[in-house]
């Protein structure tokens, strides 16, 4: 895991993809959980795993009476940010960052319901479902929504992931802007050679917008060349910022195309399952009203 992943979580994102699914969990996916969550009470105990910012600790405290709350414990690998009405809403509830799912810090059969939105997927499933198997009551649950490869949400973000790395390729757009502004300050604006230089960019860019118009605009590049262009007191700052940003988007999409579990990758997740002494209930895929691929929903009990 990245130090990408807590940059992230600083930003206050609610999910690992951004905001490609507005107000949290709006609609099919809270509903997946709202079943869930609705039968907790203060008995039980819940592990949320790679809880990011909290969100379905959320979830949890929209379905379940202030005074009925069960004891949470949301980990993540990253260091996270949790907001303050999540933070201080129940005792009962610890957030910790700097814990491996891998390496669950939680005592055999102790967990009534174990949860992952997102998050789960991206450990070593061998390792993590071992933990699982180990931390779960006999006669609890755990149940994990997970990325699909064919998703609404993973596909576009494949995209954004290959026009990033375009962008930084030896030939590619941040190239192309360097040589402009070295041109720039060597032989002025308006010289056949910066103007050589800025029809490049201008070419480059309206080929990626043909290409794939959502990608490109999702990376921002056109702002950071409006704004290095604008800023020549700062251009540096902002290259280097921009630059940063661009590594960062890179890392946490290169994670979220190895996480994602395709139709194929499925079978081996079952066997992990089976291996480790979990009952698969439920194995599918979660569609919303347009039958669009949300994710896959994962529901276990003990074997």
């Amino acid at each position: 895991m990245s130090n990408y992943w807590s940059q992230y979580w600083r930003q206050g994102h609610l999910t690992s993809f951004g905001d490609d699914i507005k107000d949290n969990y709006v609609g099919t996916l809270k509903n997946v959980w709202s079943e869930v969550f609705s039968a907790l009470n203060k008995d039980d105990r819940v592990i949320d795993i790679a809880t990011g910012n909290g969100a379905l600790v959320g979830l949890i405290y929209d379905a379940v009476r202030q005074d009925n709350l069960p004891y949470i414990d949301a980990i993540d690998l990253a260091k996270i940010q949790i907001k303050e009405p999540l933070l201080n809403k129940s005792e009962q509830t610890h957030f910790a960052g700097g814990i491996n799912c891998e390496q669950l810090p939680f005592t055999d059969n102790s967990a009534n319901l174990i949860i992952s939105q997102f998050g789960i997927e991206y450990s070593n499933l061998k390792k993590s479902l071992a933990e699982v198997a180990r931390v779960l009551a006999e006669t609890g649950q755990a149940q994990f929504i997970c990325h699909h490869h064919d998703s609404i949400i993973v596909k576009p973000n494949l995209a954004i992931l290959m026009m990033s790395l375009e962008l930084q390729s030896k030939s590619g757009g941040m190239s192309i802007v360097k040589r402009l502004l070295a041109e720039l300050d060597k032989t002025g604006k308006g010289s056949p050679k910066s103007e050589n230089w800025r029809n490049k960019l201008n070419k480059y860019m309206e080929k990626l917008l043909k290409t794939d118009k959502n990608s490109f605009m999702a990376t921002n590049f056109h702002l950071f060349v409006k704004a290095v262009l604008q800023n020549q007191a700062k251009q540096s700052e902002i290259i280097n910022g921009f630059e940063q940003e661009l590594k960062g988007s890179i890392a946490r999409l290169t994670d979220l195309a190895n996480a994602a579990i395709s139709k194929v990758e499925q079978s081996k997740v079952s066997s992990l399952c089976k291996q480790n002494h979990l009952t698969i209930v439920d194995f599918s895929a979660v569609v919303d009203d347009q039958n669009n691929i949300l994710a896959w929903k994962i529901l276990l009990t003990k074997a």
